[in-house]
């Protein structure tokens, strides 16, 4: 079954007449975040992106080789920093990008931060796929880098 988009979760919750439809529908419609975890939710991007594997991934995004696939295998759970480099890493979008951070249960990109904005504005009009050319633009906009350990 195809996960339900949002605007559909909204709509019909929002047509419940009571409490007691409202809960069916949630139990029915809706899998817990948890469920979905930060590993299963790369790997369904991962199957989707043949050109993409984990190795290619965990190089461009300057994160430890060994850590790389403990994250990716779901053995550690990652900062937000390093989820943001593995995402522009795997050539994500900014609405996948935040769908992987909540996966990943940390909180998606916030415009009014300026570190979160500037980091939307790179992953819309990103040149290259590269967590060290980020961090050079988060650096050159005086805002914090990503925390990642690159080599």
């Amino acid at each position: 079954m195809q996960e339900p988009t949002t605007t559909f979760i909204k709509k019909n919750l929002d047509n419940c007449k009571n409490e007691k439809e409202a809960l069916k529908f949630i139990k029915e419609n809706i899998e817990p975040i948890d469920a979905k975890s930060f590993p299963r939710f790369i790997n369904d991007y991962l199957a989707k992106h043949s050109n993409l594997t984990p190795a290619i991934i965990i190089k461009r995004s300057g994160i430890k080789r060994t850590y790389g696939y403990a994250i990716l295998n779901g053995d550690k759970k990652s900062s937000r920093d390093k989820i943001i480099a593995l995402c522009l890493a795997a050539e994500m979008t900014e609405n996948e990008l935040n769908h992987a951070l909540i996966y990943s249960g940390h909180n998606s990109l916030h415009p009014k931060n300026v570190r979160d904005a500037l980091i939307s504005y790179y992953f819309k009009n990103k040149k290259t796929a590269n967590a060290i050319d980020l961090n050079n633009f988060l650096s050159e906009n005086d805002s914090e880098q990503l925390d990642i350990y690159i080599y």
